[in-house]
Parts: C-alpha cells; structure tokens; sequence
C-alpha cells in the first residue's frame, strides 16, 4: 500500500471513531467534516470544532449543518462560477464566429461592387434599359448586405446582452461566497482575505492595524434554554448591531459559531478599544424578546478581546493574541472588553 493511502485510512478511522463517540450520523457531509478535522489541513475548522469541544457542545443536526456551510458552502459557488465561466467562453466563441461572418460579408460585398462596377464599364454605352438594371441590381444586393449587417448587429447585441447578465451573476455569486448565510456578515473566508489584505496595507503604509474578536456570553444557554431558532435570533441580533457600529473600511464577520470578529484597518490599539466598548455597551442595553408575547428572553452580551497587529507577525499570532485577550474577559466574569495592553487588563464593565 501507498503512503497516502495509508495515510487516508487513519484519518477516515479516526473520523469515524470520533462520529461514533459523539454519535453524530454518519452523513458523508458530516464525514467531509470530521477528515478535514482529523487530518487537520483545515485550521479554521479545527479552531471552530476545538472551541465547540471545549464548551461541551452537543455536534446537532443545526450544529453540523453550519459548520458544514462555513467551511464547505463555497463548494456549489465555486461550481457555479466554473459554470458561469464555460457560458462565456461559448458566448466569446459564437461572438468570433459572428465577428468572421461580419467579414465574409464585407468581402462577398466588396467582390460584388467589383463585379458591377466591371459591367458598368462595359454597358456605358449601352442603353438606359442596361444601365437601369445594373443600379436595381446593386440596390438589391446593397438591401441584403444591410439587412445581413442588421441581423448580425442584433446577434451581437444578444451577445453583448447575455454576457452582462453572466457578469451580474457572477458578481452575487462572489459576494454569496464571501457572505455568512444567517447573519450578513462577512463569512470566515471573506475576513480571512481581509485580515491578510490589512496585514500587508499596514506592514507597506506602517498604519496600524486593530482586530476585535467577541463572543457571545453564555450563548449554548441560549440554544438550550430556548432552542436553536432562538440562538440563531441572537446571532442576528449582534450582526445587526455590529452593521450599525462598524462602518467605512472596517470590516464586521462571523467568525465561527457565536464567535464574531472586527478588523480596523489605521486604528491604534486605544481606538480599537473604545469602538469595543461602544459595541459591548450597546448590546448590554437591549434586551431580545418574543414578538409574539413580548416575553424577555434576557439580555444579549459579549465579551470582547482585543489586540495590534505587530509588523512581520502571522496571522495566527495576530488571532492568537486577540482571542487570548477574549478568554481572559470571559475568566474576568464576561460582559467586558479586555486588550493586550497592560497583560491584558479589563476594562470596565457594565454590572
């Protein structure tokens, strides 16, 4: 046997066993999910799938369902831009053969004006009769070629018509794929190429570069309390929120399960912090409730953690920091913005 096959072996071994232990239906979605894990070439799902375990989170239907939408979604836009793409080859191709009949036309045109133009000269002494069909029959073949030309311009405009279309297309598939389904926001791949983007901006201008992870506070609660329909109510809850509070070019995403993040690009460390607060106490002041009885479901909070980008740093130490600082805001008692500055100091929360 192969390396590589013996290799995909154990992790398919190790997949299922994990399934097994945590008894989730061997679907092969959830299997795409649980290799990638085992073999560990998707570090955005291990982080999420860790943190899941971490929290002692049942792996649901809902549960595989979004995990699978996060890290696997972009397969069917990826297939559709491919499909898109063919479309517009064939639509280039029939363009070109229109394009060679435009000069066929222009050719066969030009050889019959050549050819009149030589009987022309041979009835110039011929009488009005001749000469009155030679023009009829120049007019005749000078409609075709305009009626030909016309029905080519046409064809061409259907081209030109069809391919704006695929490109308006192809625009809402790229933005579908850059786009976390429930709540709007940009998805894990979208701020993946964001943060990156921002690292370099700021490695070449040295602006600074602040980054945001929050989590929601007591969140499985939430789920298990009220149900998923309910926890999907408070993730939309913080997404509408963050739209309102982030704006220019910020950029606000779903980072994993309850897990969001903020990257301000030119934003020093200080800055970064009160845009945090000003997040945080927002949602501390609204409380989410049944609009069919008005009772409270409680409060909606968050815990924030906050960090720099450091010129010549990963992104994953970039994150790393950021979500160390987060963890130490849920130890302090959740509800509160904690940075790296001052080894993590909290700052003050609402009670």
């Amino acid at each position: 046997m192969t390396d590589s096959f013996v290799h995909s072996e154990k992790v398919a071994e190790a997949a299922f066993a994990e399934m097994r232990a945590k008894q989730i239906p061997m679907t092969p979605r959830n299997f795409n999910i649980w290799y990638d894990y085992c073999n560990g070439n998707n570090p955005g799902l291990c982080q999420a799938v860790d943190r899941l375990i971490k929290s002692d989170s049942k792996f649901t239907q809902d549960e595989n369902a979004n995990l699978y939408a996060e890290y696997f979604g972009t397969e069917k836009s990826s297939r559709e831009i491919d499909e898109a793409g063919g479309q517009i080859q064939n639509i280039a191709e029939q363009i070109v053969t229109q394009l060679k009949s435009a000069t066929d036309i222009a050719a066969d045109y030009g050889k019959t004006l050549g050819d009149f133009s030589g009987e022309l000269a041979k009835a110039a002494d011929g009488t009005a009769d001749e000469l009155n069909v030679l023009i009829r029959d120049v007019m005749v073949e000078t409609q075709k070629v305009a009626q030909r030309n016309k029905d080519l311009e046409e064809r061409l405009n259907d081209s030109s018509q069809e391919i704006n279309e695929l490109q308006d297309d192809l625009k809402k598939v790229r933005q579908e794929a850059m786009t976390d389904g429930l709540t709007g926001l940009a998805n894990r791949k979208c701020f993946d190429v964001r943060l990156a983007e921002g690292m370099n901006s700021s490695t070449e201008s040295n602006e600074k570069l602040s980054l945001l992870l929050l989590d929601i506070d007591f969140f499985k609660k939430f789920n298990d309390t009220y149900g998923h329909q309910i926890g999907d109510q408070v993730l939309k809850l913080v997404s509408q929120n963050l739209r309102k509070t982030v704006k220019g070019q910020d950029t606000a995403a779903r980072y994993g399960g309850e897990e969001f993040a903020v990257i301000l690009p030119d934003t020093e460390l200080v800055n970064a912090i009160k845009l945090a607060e000003t997040i945080r106490v927002n949602l501390a002041k609204q409380v989410l409730k049944n609009r069919r009885t008005g009772d409270s479901f409680g409060k909606v909070t968050v815990s924030i953690g906050v960090a720099t980008y450091h010129k010549g740093e990963s992104m994953e130490d970039l994150i790393r920091r950021s979500d160390r600082a987060l963890y130490k805001a849920k130890q302090d008692g959740r509800n509160r913005v904690v940075s790296e500055a001052d080894g993590g100091k909290a700052n003050v929360s609402v009670a």
